[in-house]
C-alpha cells in the first residue's frame, strides 16, 4: 500500500500532466476528495488524524499554488 506523502506526489503528478486548467483542478479535486476518505476510513484515530492534516496541508499549498497561477494568467482589459 502507499504512503498517503507518495499518493499525494502521485497527484501532484498527475495534476501537473494536465493539458487545460479545468482538467488540472477536477483531476485535483478528485484526489483530494480519495486521500480524504482513505484518511477517514483508519481505523486508528490518531493516524486518521495525521493523515487528515496531511490532507489539509496538501489542501492549503495546492490552493496557493492554484491561486498564483490564476493570478498569473488574469488579463487586465488597457
Amino acid at each position: 500500500m502507499a504512503t498517503i506523502p507518495e499518493t499525494f506526489a502521485e497527484l501532484r503528478e498527475g495534476v501537473s500532466a494536465e493539458i487545460t486548467v479545468e482538467q488540472s483542478a477536477i483531476t485535483l479535486l478528485n484526489g483530494i476528495s480519495a486521500q480524504l476518505a482513505a484518511a477517514l476510513a483508519i481505523a486508528d484515530p490518531a493516524d486518521a488524524l495525521v493523515a487528515a492534516a496531511e490532507v489539509q496541508s496538501t489542501i492549503q499549498v495546492m490552493t496557493a499554488e492554484l491561486a498564483g497561477a490564476v493570478g498569473a494568467n488574469i488579463v487586465t482589459p488597457e
